[in-house]
């Protein structure tokens, strides 16, 4: 049965407008015998992939171009039957897949070295299917939705190609078309990673090289979803409404199905690519992708997969958490930013920032959990589980735990005036009775930003200022305690020391450089919270803590 309405079944006869390609008539005994070469061919080309048998590797590759010698017009007449449509489309996919090797599109290797006899086929093949286009629109015309998500994933597949005027001509096919390809999308009952339009997206993100372009196909992307979505928040509503129970999934599977395969895609050549998809996929969270980019890639991932960068594995991800945080509260991302400067997402739990999301406007007795924005080695990506365990056991006893994050002298001050205005004495709640101070520091210095400028860090010198000593009493409760995550911010004479002696706090710091391996909170009869550390080296052994008291007792 042909796939082209309006054609008769004993030979077909392409429309004249428009069509690049138009083949000769064939009879049915024509197409069943094409029919069975395709499928073998399709057959052997999908053993050689599958084994990686370089010997049957280029044998399919001849045997597919002795079918075009002997019949130029095959693909035009493959892709025209339903018969052979698929098989067609399978050949063809296979094939170039064959005939670029495992190194296309990794590096920009085409130029300046002669090309390969199978590359060489491989542009051929591409320039078969562009003369086809005609084909190709017959049936993005038509009603079968599986045969149009073959052709526009076959037709991102040629973004893949050594030759700028393919890809550009595939680019062009795919934006004219990008209609059909939103209303497939839409469609779609779920994200799934086997749907050709979720590899088709894939194929159109890693592989359009042109800026302007790019930002077409995601503005495109962008408006289906934000469409999809308002979809899902009506079925969410409608089962609410009957008392059903809804489970929405879109934002973490689009992550799984869609971003985290372009970010594992092996080649430098994809760099420009990742990072433009990045700051797309966050802006549609609402932030300012290009903003939180610039943050996230400051910033290494210290469990970091193998053969992945360690910079963009902190983006990925952070933006897996940021998704899954979106996923539950579509609000809270944006809020979590704006009032708590919350950026690196991944560094907590989402039931941990959930939380904090959902008791933003309680008025209890409270401490902070202050985050240097600068990490240089994703040491403060490994305290999720313990914040969260904290979070649960000062709930336990009527305490909140606010974090914020901040990468100067001036953006922490910032911080601890907007707690004040909303949380403090000023807003008419309470004073903050504990500090967590987790950044990168020394005996003389915490730092929060990444420079090595004065304004990115505090100084042990610092700590006899009077704007520092008017914003602790203003802050901070009299018996408010302060522990620091920072390396030999402990030892004697440093700047844990002249927290104490200057500024009146109690203070817990490790003497040595380390890691917070433990954490645990006890009560008082007074109910105030006392805090155990463990700090540890990075061979396991554990590391002497300096505690200083209000009674002047090292603890």
């Amino acid at each position: 049965m042909p796939l082209l309405s309006g054609t008769p079944d004993t030979s077909v006869h392409l429309p004249q407008n428009d069509i690049l390609f138009v083949p000769k008539e064939i009879s049915l005994e024509e197409l069943a015998q094409l029919q069975q070469e395709i499928e073998l061919l399709e057959g052997k080309t999908m053993f050689a992939q599958g084994r990686k048998n370089e010997t049957a590797r280029k044998q399919s590759l001849v045997d597919i171009e002795t079918l075009l010698q002997k019949n130029p017009d095959s693909i035009a007449f493959g892709l025209s039957h339903e018969e052979t449509f698929v098989s067609t489309i399978t050949l063809i996919e296979t094939a170039l897949d064959l005939g670029r090797g495992e190194e296309a599109g990794k590096v920009s290797y085409h130029r300046d070295r002669a090309m390969t006899d199978q590359e060489k086929f491989a542009l051929s093949l591409e320039g078969k299917v562009l003369e086809s286009q005609g084909v190709l629109e017959e049936i993005l015309k038509g009603k079968d939705q599986d045969a149009k998500k073959l052709v526009l994933d076959m037709m991102s597949s040629l973004l893949n190609s050594s030759s700028d005027t393919n890809r550009a001509e595939s680019e062009e096919f795919l934006k004219e078309h990008i209609r059909t390809l939103q209303e497939l999308f839409f469609e779609s009952e779920r994200i799934s990673s086997s749907d050709e339009i979720m590899h088709t997206w894939k194929n159109i993100f890693l592989h359009t090289r042109d800026p302007r372009m790019a930002r077409f196909f995601f503005g495109s992307f962008d408006a289906v979803w934000e469409a999809r979505q308002k979809n899902e928040f009506q079925k969410r509503e409608e089962k609410k409404q009957k008392g059903e129970e809804y489970t929405e999934r879109e934002w973490s599977d689009v992550f799984d199905v869609l971003w985290e395969k372009i970010f594992l895609t092996d080649g430098y050549a994809f760099d420009f690519q990742k990072n433009l998809t990045l700051e797309n996929a966050i802006d549609m969270t609402g932030l300012d992708g290009r903003k939180m980019m610039s943050q996230w890639m400051r910033v290494k991932d210290s469990n970091v997969r193998e053969g992945v960068d360690e910079n963009q594995s902190a983006c990925m991800q952070n933006l897996k958490a940021l998704y899954e945080v979106k996923q539950s509260s579509p609000e809270a991302p944006k809020v979590l930013f704006e009032q708590f400067g919350i950026t690196h997402f991944a560094r907590y739990t989402r039931e941990t920032l959930l939380k904090q999301y959902e008791e933003r406007q309680e008025q209890k007795p409270y401490g902070v959990a202050l985050f240097a924005l600068s990490d240089h080695n994703g040491a403060l990506f490994n305290m999720a589980m313990i914040l969260d365990t904290l979070q649960n056991d000062l709930a336990k006893n009527g305490y909140l735990l606010r974090i914020v994050e901040a990468d100067s002298k001036a953006s922490v001050a910032r911080r601890f005036v907007n707690l004040d205005r909303s949380y403090g004495q000023s807003g008419g709640g309470h004073k903050i009775d504990f500090a967590l101070i987790a950044g990168h520091g020394s005996k003389e210095s915490i730092a929060f930003g990444e420079g090595t400028q004065e304004r990115d860090r505090f100084l042990t010198k610092e700590m006899e200022g009077k704007g520092i000593h008017r914003g602790v009493e203003t802050f901070f409760t009299p018996e408010a305690k302060a522990v620091l995550f920072s390396c030999q911010t402990g030892s004697a004479g440093g700047i844990g020391e002249e927290i104490f002696q200057k500024l009146g706090l109690s203070v817990q710091a490790p003497e040595e450089s380390s890691y917070v391996a433990g954490m645990t909170v006890s009560f008082t009869k007074e109910n105030k919270p006392v805090f155990d550390v463990q700090y540890k080296q990075a061979n396991g052994d554990a590391v002497s803590t300096m505690g200083y008291q209000k009674n002047d007792v090292s603890v």
